[in-house]
């Protein structure tokens, strides 16, 4: 995503680059058709500062998602916005870009390219990208190929053209196919480096003086090879495994194994198993430490009573560097409500909440009241006092016309640091769609 402080000269830049987003999505419009949602937020509560002073908070949000399509074109768009309308945490505004892109596709969908702020989904390459990508499948669609390339995200999600693409880009490709029946297999590539800033500090010289010295850090980089596959056998039972290989370290990243085996019409088991390597950059100062895996076992099972009536239960075993964690969770879920509970105790803490989720639509779904509450109780080591929490909300979700809908929603929260918190959540949506074929 794209952040612009809207302060001075970054709003005017904000500005622009949203009205000239808009005039893109314009062009088009006369053409075919256009769809999408606007969506516009306020979130208030009172915020506590450290000598318990409080002051009201009032944030506004808005989401506009477009897609406009021409034949065998699209334009797609999602803008995301923030601002203060109080003063107590200052202007902190800003304007996102979570995607921007132009697609082509072909009539039939072998081939597809995307020019712009893409978003990428691709084995071992999730992220966005700043450039380019291409899908080309084949063999009636039993396989594809995928590759991608341009200047990577920041993680700060501000925008810099300055950024040296050398130093701070993202590429990879993928390829999946079906290798029989039910069966998918994929291999996938990353190659991704991110620019870290340059920065002052005071460092002491041969006599042990200080002096202010530039560090030049260089850029993180990450690169991966990865295969997953997945087997469906019918009736319920699949298998999927996955497999990811940090080509700089020369060391395993993830392995996974998961296994869902349909014993019966209604009842179905559960089996996972997870190996994980920190996630830790090459010519990163923490690769000088020594890395402990996490070992994950998990079993568990479900049971459908009827259609809509369903319970599960799952129990893990969770293995660090000479030590462990439990973690137990089961829960009940209808058409209308959820119950769970979670519990875990071992090296990660000690943890017991219970969570009951409820919504009964009424006057043909054009009402739709909603109530949640949860207790947690925790403490992170034994010996350790025991905290406390209870959080509810109580709202509806209007409906009065097929295009728009209205979410009100109130909060509270109960803890050792914050005595019944009470927050306030409004929401009006906008869906359009308009077949306008003018030409």
């Amino acid at each position: 995503m794209i952040a612009f402080p809207l302060t001075g000269a970054s709003m005017r830049t904000a500005l622009r680059t949203f009205v000239a987003g808009i005039v893109l999505l314009a062009l088009p419009a006369a053409a075919q058709e256009i769809n999408g949602r606007f969506s516009t937020s306020l979130y208030g509560w009172e915020k506590f500062d450290t000598v318990g002073a409080s002051g009201n908070v009032l944030l506004g949000m808005q989401n506009f998602q477009v897609d406009v399509n021409q034949g065998n074109f699209t334009l797609s768009t999602s803008v995301f916005g923030t601002a203060s309308l109080s003063e107590s945490i200052g202007d902190g505004a800003e304007l996102r870009v979570r995607n921007l892109f132009a697609k082509y596709r072909n009539g039939d969908r072998t081939f597809e390219l995307r020019l712009g702020r893409v978003p990428v989904f691709a084995g071992v390459g999730v992220g966005g990208v700043d450039g380019g990508f291409v899908k080309i499948r084949a063999a009636e669609n039993k396989l594809s190929f995928s590759v991608y390339g341009g200047s990577n995200v920041p993680g700060s999600l501000v925008y810099d053209h300055n950024r040296d693409l050398d130093k701070n880009f993202l590429l990879g490709a993928q390829a999946v196919g079906e290798i029989a029946p039910g069966t998918r297999l994929g291999v996938s590539y990353v190659n991704r480096r991110i620019e870290r800033q340059e920065y002052e500090t005071l460092r002491a010289d041969s006599l042990f003086n200080p002096v202010m010295v530039l560090i030049s850090p260089g850029s993180r980089a990450t690169q991966l090879f990865g295969v997953d596959a997945s087997h469906d056998a019918g009736s319920g039972t699949s298998f999927y495994g996955r497999y990811d290989y940090d080509l700089n370290l020369e060391r395993t990243r993830r392995g996974e194994l998961n296994a869902r085996a349909a014993i019966t019409a209604q009842f179905t088991f559960l089996a996972n198993f997870i190996y994980r390597e920190p996630a830790v950059p090459y010519n990163s100062f923490f690769t000088m430490f020594p890395l402990s895996p996490v070992r994950e076992y998990e079993g568990g099972v479900e049971y459908a009573f009827t259609r809509t009536l369903r319970a599960s239960a799952r129990f893990a075993y969770v293995g660090y560097d000479g030590d462990l964690s439990r973690r137990l969770s089961a829960g009940l879920t209808t058409t209308y409500f959820t119950v769970s509970y979670s519990g875990s105790n071992g090296y990660a803490g000690e943890l017991s909440s219970f969570y009951l989720q409820g919504m009964y639509p009424l006057l043909e779904r054009k009402l739709v009241p909603t109530a949640a509450i949860s207790y947690s109780s925790y403490r992170l080591e034994a010996g350790s006092p025991d905290e406390t929490m209870f959080a509810g909300s109580l709202g509806a979700v209007v409906r009065p016309a097929d295009h728009f809908s209205f979410d009100v929603q109130v909060q509270m929260l109960n803890n050792r640091f914050m005595d019944s918190d009470l927050r306030g959540f409004l929401k009006v949506s906008y869906w359009f769609h308009h077949q306008l074929g003018l030409l």
